[in-house]
């Protein structure tokens, strides 16, 4: 189980690391290529500290199933989870742009037609989250409902190069 992938390395036979994107708690993100299929794809891959904890493992697990069950124009797509050298991984859509908190950073406040604009489109991915997070809850037996972990923060909110918001469910 390594720490941190290389570039070049080939994840589980299928996805080649271009480069770290970045990291959370609980996992590190990397632009990845797809070699089946030709595409890039960002690969959050589980810390191996969190790979040795079989509850942590599970919830990683129902995060990516849950995941890959919503479609919305604002939250990523989920399309792969596996295991590969210790530990876990998820595979999913790559948007090439900038981080809402990079936005922030780098422009200042937004204008404020702008900041509502997005900020309408982060609460309805938020809403969709929500409804497909109820449904589960409602269709598991009590006390073992799960949960999808939604981390709103801007730093987990990528604006793809045509200023649209999409949720990525980094950690």
């Amino acid at each position: 189980m390594r720490s941190r992938l290389d570039a070049e390395t080939v994840v589980d036979g299928r996805y080649r690391v271009i480069k770290r994107l970045g990291s959370g708690g609980m996992a590190d993100v990397y632009c990845a290529e797809d070699l089946q299929l030709g595409r890039q794809v960002a690969l959050k891959v589980l810390y191996g500290r969190f790979a040795e904890d079989s509850e942590f493992v599970e919830r990683f697990r129902r995060e990516a199933s849950s995941a890959a069950g919503l479609q919305h124009q604002h939250v990523v797509g989920v399309y792969d989870r596996g295991e590969w050298d210790g530990t876990y991984y998820i595979a999913m859509e790559f948007l090439d742009g900038r981080s809402l908190k990079q936005i922030v950073e780098e422009e200042g406040p937004l204008d404020p037609e702008r900041a509502v604009d997005l900020t309408t489109q982060v609460l309805r991915a938020a809403r969709r989250i929500w409804i497909v997070r109820s449904i589960a809850r409602t269709e598991s037996s009590g006390a073992s409902a799960w949960m999808i972990c939604l981390s709103v923060r801007p730093s987990t909110y990528s604006i793809a190069m045509y200023d649209v918001p999409f949720h990525s469910p980094r950690s």
